[in-house]
């Protein structure tokens, strides 16, 4: 015993051979005038512990399916995944109307978990984003939250179901939900002078009105073409303005914790000069309300990094003209009744299999978005991977994220031999973990 006793590590398990889709298919949902709906999930994870997290549950007359992000690591995307559903299902138990229980869902994740058993440092600067859609089966109203994410959209069909006219619903607004220290700063002293803040009592009826009053098309979409800023510290780099976490913008006490835990590990240089006060984020979603038709095919939650690669309107065409061919037969051939009891469905319903690979829309698009993927890559760096390349290299490791939660201070994970901190990673091609939540409206007739 003494000063010479090392400090306690964590032996971790990453797995090296990932497969390039991660696929889930669950079972099919009743939904108003005879449709069924679909849910389908795929994801090419690029890092470990995967930050891409999704969640597909049901309840009596609902169907809930949320998409989750981290940010700066994997901690509060698992916590949202993990509570989303309960704390939506108690807040509709208290009486609360769905949009209602969807504002309350987010910040009661956000309050749980800085609350919760995880270090001080992480709960400064881990966070996670997303989307969460409650879809009442009994109305066809679809509530679509978001928080500090470019938000979910619908793909609307014209015409005969085999036509490749696609047509792209985005189910947010323009706000990107983001902005610099600089920005937020500006905000500040504007509001100080006197311009009221927007109150998070005020938001969804704000919201809806500017729903329903439209949107231009093209600027809707500029909402999903948001560059990859969600790495807090640089004054001139935008983050997320709303999300579950990321303490050190909600805390006086966690942002004193992030701004050492920042120079001791990048230097002084790492922490902006000027910082907004205290608060500066929050967990305040916006929601939009939007009635389903028999236009609609499809509902669609991408993640940012897929975001990237492939547009709604692409990713909208390639699930209209896969679904086109494999619909009729994977109805068949794997869809099952939900039981009665209404729980959530557990992953996995329907085997892995080649026919499963043939059936998957949500897998499709994620195909495509490796391929443009890799493309890019080698138009930059000419250097040609191809796909039996792209699975053989490492994902990007996040050491923080593996540590215990509420373990010994300083443990330390040991990671297998062949891991190694350098190199080319998934992480390096993809951008991000590539993740898609799509769910199927099938109409009869």
């Amino acid at each position: 015993m003494g000063c010479c006793q090392s400090l306690p590590s964590v032996t971790v398990d990453v797995p090296r051979d990932v497969s390039t889709t991660d696929r889930q298919i669950f079972r099919q949902q009743s939904f108003i005038d005879g449709c069924k709906l679909l849910p389908f999930t795929a994801a090419c994870p690029a890092s470990y512990p995967y930050e891409w997290q999704t969640l597909i549950a049901s309840g009596p007359g609902y169907l809930f399916v949320a998409a989750f992000e981290g940010v700066n690591g994997a901690a509060a995307a698992r916590h949202c995944r993990d509570n989303a559903h309960r704390k939506l299902q108690a807040a509709l138990r208290g009486g609360l109307d769905p949009e209602a229980a969807l504002w309350a869902m987010w910040g009661e994740l956000d309050s749980s978990f800085l609350a919760g058993r995880e270090p001080d440092v992480v709960k400064a600067s881990v966070g996670a984003t997303g989307v969460a859609v409650y879809l009442d089966t009994r109305s066809g109203l679809c509530y679509s939250s978001r928080l500090g994410s470019p938000g979910s959209f619908l793909a609307r069909s014209r015409g005969a179901f085999s036509s490749v006219r696609v047509e792209v619903v985005p189910l947010a607004t323009t706000d990107p939900q983001s902005a610099t220290y600089s920005e937020m700063v500006r905000r500040q002293q504007a509001a100080a002078r006197g311009a009221a803040p927007r109150g998070p009592d005020q938001q969804p009826q704000q919201q809806r009105a500017r729903r329903e009053q439209g949107q231009d098309e093209a600027a809707a979409w500029q909402a999903y073409a948001l560059p990859d800023e969600l790495q807090p510290g640089s004054a001139g780099r935008a983050v997320p303005t709303q999300v579950v976490g990321c303490g050190y913008g909600k805390s006086a006490r966690l942002l004193a914790v992030w701004i050492k835990e920042r120079r001791a590990a990048r230097g002084p240089g790492a922490v902006p000069d000027a910082l907004p006060q205290v608060p500066f984020l929050s967990s305040d979603c916006e929601v939009t309300v939007e009635r389903l038709s028999p236009s609609d095919e499809m509902l669609v939650l991408p993640s940012r990094a897929l975001g990237q690669l492939v547009s709604p309107q692409e990713a909208a065409l390639a699930a209209h003209t896969f679904g086109a061919t494999q619909l009729a037969a994977l109805r068949e051939a794997f869809v099952q009744e939900a039981g009665p009891d209404g729980a959530a469905h557990a992953p996995g319903a329907v085997p892995s299999d080649a026919r499963l690979r043939e059936g998957n829309v949500a897998s499709a698009v994620v195909h495509r978005a490796v391929e443009k993927a890799v493309a890019a890559h080698n138009r930059a760096y000419r250097r040609q991977l191809d796909a039996a390349v792209l699975k053989a290299l490492p994902l990007a490791i996040d050491l923080p994220s593996l540590a215990p939660a509420g373990g010994a201070a300083g443990a330390t994970p040991v990671l297998p031999a062949w891991c190694s901190s350098g190199g080319l990673s998934k992480g390096d091609v993809l951008g991000g973990d590539l993740g898609l939540l799509l769910v199927c409206l099938d109409w009869p007739g």
